[in-house]
């Protein structure tokens, strides 16, 4: 899945939720609670899938520097 899939299907997920929280027959101070907890659990989410995304294009790109170095030393001979 690519990054902005990623993004954009976070990004719907917490409007949804929000919406769902905002319009819940609940007491104030408990539906703030719970779009805190919602907050902070998307949060860390959103913190995980970026350094996952992060990992994996560093090592992507450590695969293409080593085969580029590898062309050009083949090229140079």
């Amino acid at each position: 899945m690519r990054a902005k899939d990623v993004m954009l299907f976070l990004g719907g997920a917490a409007l949804g939720a929000v919406a769902g929280l905002l319009l819940a027959p609940e007491s104030g101070k408990k539906t703030r609670r719970r779009v805190q907890r919602f907050y902070e659990d998307e949060r860390d989410r959103l913190i995980d899938t970026y350094q996952q995304v992060r990992d994996e294009v560093g090592t992507e790109a450590k695969k293409i520097g080593k085969k580029v170095k590898r062309e050009i030393k083949a090229y140079t001979k």
